[in-house]
């Protein structure tokens, strides 16, 4: 969660005690003496100049002639949405319009004071375009409204100079394309408010902005969110998974390692198909700590829910949590696979910390059992699992969520699909990146907020698949952490993770 603007230290925040002193900092503003400058009440306007604005702070542009309650509507509810304090969120007035021009001082003092007095927090700025704006801010998220969603992708605001206004539509979707890949390096996001028209209710499903030749970086931007969690995107995991569930992180040799060795895999698999007696003979298959199997139907998983069944066409090995007491020795010339197991395990189970150490930081009145026994490193995760799963052609995997809190997944090509917006569609992370994805306890600890993935593998070419499912201990009691607490009567209730897995495992769950 963003730190408050507030804790800017003391020498950095300068009082006005009158119209003067804001006038002054909009001048040094105007005249590019300054960036930015933040305006508050703080028994006064109270005004910081050029302060750093803190990663995951919620901006809202507008002109603001005046505020209205409009305006902190749309602030509230996108706050509320994605976990976050209204103290989060800053209306973000540009001091120069992109259309009309420069916005004469008076009328800036006039429209400031006039936002502060109703208890907002107004950033003023000289970032005219939202690509300027993501240099300026970068890591932040904007709230718009469905037309400026609109006027983000118009041609007209990245013509570069010279070019005529006859340029080919070919031409100015490339303007527009590298305009999105600015904003996507920034990590920037727009959360969209839509709007009436007429008997209808215009969003981004109902009416596509503009149609572009590279689909895909549309449908990455403002689909599934590419996230980096070890550095701009500390701490900002659920939010991501708010989005859809899902997101694309990038593969860091220094966090992976040398990868899941698919070619050995493969090797492997051809092993147990061709020689099964000496497959068997392995240490870890006598052992079970490495295990072999033909398809799993997960359509009892989804039991009471209509949909169209395909079932299983794939094999997996398996392993455990205890893969790494055999040794590098047993494992021949798997010798690799406990160490790189241990590697993706210790991702998943550091992400989940930095997240409830942020909720820990924010909610003092506590974070329920499972939350404590994470950050005291008393889950031990025994319940995560490892699957490598072989898709021969037209292989697949019904339709289902995962058992877990998060799952991790790096392929060979394409076939994973999620369901979203009453469609299947397709989970493909572009070159270098990998997949996570929330799971059944993942749902539960949010509150619902996050929801837990439904995903399939559909019929095609063949295609490995590495996964880490990171679940719990059996005894562990997974429930809403606090911040995500209604109170209303409708919060998920406690669970046991062994006794839930168990009881879905049989078909005797409904999804939740």
């Amino acid at each position: 969660m963003a730190e408050d603007i507030l804790a800017t230290s003391a020498r950095d925040l300068r009082r006005a005690t009158d119209h003067v002193q804001l006038k002054d900092l909009l001048d040094d503003l105007v005249n590019g003496k300054l960036t930015h400058l933040v305006a508050l009440d703080a028994g006064g306007i109270a005004c910081l100049p050029a302060p750093e604005i803190p990663p995951n702070t919620l901006l809202l542009p507008g002109s603001f002639n005046p505020v209205h309650e409009g305006h902190e509507e749309m602030a509230r509810q996108a706050a509320e949405m994605l976990g976050r304090p209204c103290s989060n969120v800053l209306f973000e007035l540009c001091v120069i319009n992109a259309d009309k021009g420069a916005i004469d001082v008076a009328t800036l003092c006039t429209r400031i004071e006039q936002a502060v007095a109703r208890g907002n927090r107004v950033l003023a700025s000289r970032a005219m375009l939202f690509q300027d704006k993501a240099d300026l801010f970068p890591n932040c998220d904007f709230i718009v409204g469905y037309d400026t969603y609109r006027r983000v992708l118009h041609p007209k605001y990245y013509a570069p100079p010279g070019s005529s206004e006859r340029s080919s539509a070919e031409e100015q979707a490339a303007w527009v394309l590298e305009a999105l890949r600015r904003l996507q390096s920034r990590q920037i996001r727009f959360v969209v408010a839509g709007r009436v028209d007429g008997d209808n209710f215009m969003t981004l499903d109902s009416n596509p902005a503009m149609d572009l030749p590279e689909d895909n970086l549309i449908e990455h931007i403002a689909g599934v969110p590419h996230i980096d969690p070890w550095e701009a995107d500390r701490g900002r995991l659920i939010d991501a998974l708010r989005l859809c569930g899902a997101a694309f992180i990038p593969i860091k040799k220094d966090v992976f390692g040398e990868g899941p060795h698919f070619p050995a895999w493969q090797d492997l698999w051809r092993e147990a198909l061709e020689d099964f007696k000496s497959f068997c003979k392995r240490s870890v298959v006598r052992k079970r700590q490495l295990r072999f199997s033909k398809g799993e139907d997960l359509l009892r998983t989804r039991v009471g829910e209509s949909k169209a069944h395909t079932p299983d066409v794939r094999y997996n090995f398996g392993v455990g949590h205890d893969a790494a007491s055999e040794g590098r020795e047993g494992w021949r010339t798997l010798e690799w696979l406990p160490d790189f197991w241990g590697r993706l395990l210790s991702i998943l189970t550091n992400m989940v910390k930095e997240e409830l150490s942020l909720a820990a930081a924010d909610f003092k009145d506590g974070l329920g059992s499972h939350p404590k026994s994470v950050l005291s490193d008393c889950e031990s995760w025994a319940g995560s699992r490892l699957r490598h799963s072989l898709y021969p052609p037209n292989g697949s995997c019904t339709e289902h969520t995962d058992y877990g809190v998060l799952t991790l997944q790096q392929s060979t090509g394409p076939g994973l699909e999620y369901f979203a917006d009453n469609s299947w569609q397709t989970l493909e992370p572009p070159n270098g990146f990998a997949v996570i994805f929330a799971g059944d306890m993942l749902e539960v600890m949010t509150n619902g907020q996050v929801r837990a993935l439904v995903h399939r593998v559909s019929p095609g070419d063949f295609r490995q698949s590495h996964i880490v499912f990171l679940q719990p201990d059996r005894d562990t009691i997974v429930q809403p952490l606090q911040s995500h607490l209604r109170k209303d009567g409708t919060d998920f209730p406690p669970v046991t993770y062994g006794e839930w897995h168990s009881k879905k495992h049989l078909g005797q769950l409904a999804s939740l």
